[in-house]
């Protein structure tokens, strides 16, 4: 199993828009991002993303290029601040599939350390606007970093 940890392109400021939608580099940048996973071959079971707008529109930009089985989820527990044991605890329970995470800071950052060490309060990585993580199951049942990319790259 592969997930795709993708934080959500850069957002309009929040005084500029109250909903911070995607600014124009965000969507280029997620564009670009596409255009990685698209050559790469990438396909996925589903793809999640938070309420929020910015991630909802970052998943349907991705959506534009990756094969994706079952479409796209929205879900309440990838806000920025959500508890990361909810997800956790559904990929080892009902996950077999690639599949794409669509979310926020400090989401993410505390997912991620969850997944790869067991402990949300280790800092493992710093995700930038439009950055994307890939981990992968191994045979041992742990997950491990197979790339990290972002649209500067």
């Amino acid at each position: 199993m592969k997930i795709y940890i993708l934080r959500h392109g850069e957002a309009k400021d929040e005084s500029e828009d109250i909903k911070r939608p995607l600014s124009e580099k965000g969507e280029t940048d997620i564009h670009k991002i596409g255009n990685f996973m698209k050559r790469t071959g990438i396909k996925v079971e589903k793809m999640y993303h938070s309420t929020k707008l910015r991630a909802k529109q970052t998943a349907e930009i991705l959506a534009q290029y990756i094969e994706i089985k079952d479409g796209l989820k929205e879900v309440n527990y990838l806000e920025p601040n959500s508890d990361v044991n909810i997800f956790y605890n559904k990929i080892f329970l009902e996950e077999t599939g690639d599949f794409v995470i669509v979310g926020h800071l400090p989401y993410l950052s505390i997912f991620v350390a969850k997944l790869l060490t067991g402990n949300e309060n280790k800092k493992i990585i710093e995700f930038k606007s439009g950055s994307l993580l890939c981990v992968e199951k191994n045979i041992l049942n742990e997950f491990i970093i197979n790339f990290f990319i972002s649209p500067e790259i």
